[in-house]
């Protein structure tokens, strides 16, 4: 009988790796393969599936598949490569802040740990992006975007989920800009799932001057590659 065995190589994390711990069953390798008295004498196919979601877009990882046989003969392939693009995605895991009634002159504001939450935006790809806002004006009688009845900052929900809160982050509650304008919500947005959601809290005032009827905005975030 010829036992074979073949493995695959990856460089995914700085070094080359040979993935032939049976017990780990790393991407299916190695895979063990009896080929009888003789080996074959056509070409044999071995499949592995590779997969890491902790790896960010825009790389490229080498990879090559070893061979060895019963006799200890190992035989390998040259160095190929693939690479990661980078995926954009965003979603909320809070997407709706309702207010309830208020009266002109009152001031109200989302909060941590009770209604109204703030808005909470994860980023689900796996590369740093940079967010914007803009929004429908919420007072449209008198009073439309950008107005000092409208605001709108930007915190971390996870610890890490920018490279720095100072600089990349909206501190200070700051006017909503109008339809079509988008200005800066947050920059260098991590992707890694424990680093990877912020919170938008809103800040409203009824204006004295506007009539009264029911009141919404619609807001948009939208996300571009930071890098």
């Amino acid at each position: 009988m010829n036992l074979t065995t073949a493995w695959l190589a990856t460089n995914e994390t700085g070094t080359w790796i040979n993935w032939t711990k049976s017990n780990y069953n790393t991407y299916g390798s190695p895979v063990n393969v009896t080929f009888g008295e003789n080996p074959p004498t056509a070409m044999y196919q071995v499949n592995f599936t590779w997969s890491n979601s902790s790896l960010e877009g825009n790389v490229s990882i080498n990879w090559k598949v070893y061979l060895n046989d019963s006799s200890g003969n190992v035989a390998e392939t040259g160095v190929m490569n693939f690479s990661l693009l980078p995926t954009i995605s965003i979603s909320t895991l809070i997407g709706t802040v309702d207010f309830g009634s208020l009266v002109p002159g009152l001031t109200n504001q989302t909060q941590i740990g009770a209604p109204p939450l703030p808005f909470t935006i994860i980023n689900d790809g796996n590369y740093y992006v940079n967010l914007t806002i803009y929004a429908t004006d919420l007072f449209r009688s008198a009073n439309p975007n950008p107005t000092e009845y409208y605001l709108f900052n930007s915190s971390v929900n996870e610890t890490g989920s920018v490279e720095d809160t100072a600089l990349d982050l909206i501190n200070i509650f700051t006017n909503v800009s109008a339809a079509g304008k988008s200005v800066k919500l947050a920059t260098r947005f991590n992707w890694t799932d424990i680093n990877d959601e912020i919170r938008v809290h809103i800040n409203i005032t009824i204006p004295l001057n506007e009539s009264a009827s029911g009141k919404n905005s619609t807001i948009t975030f939208t996300a571009s590659q930071a890098r």
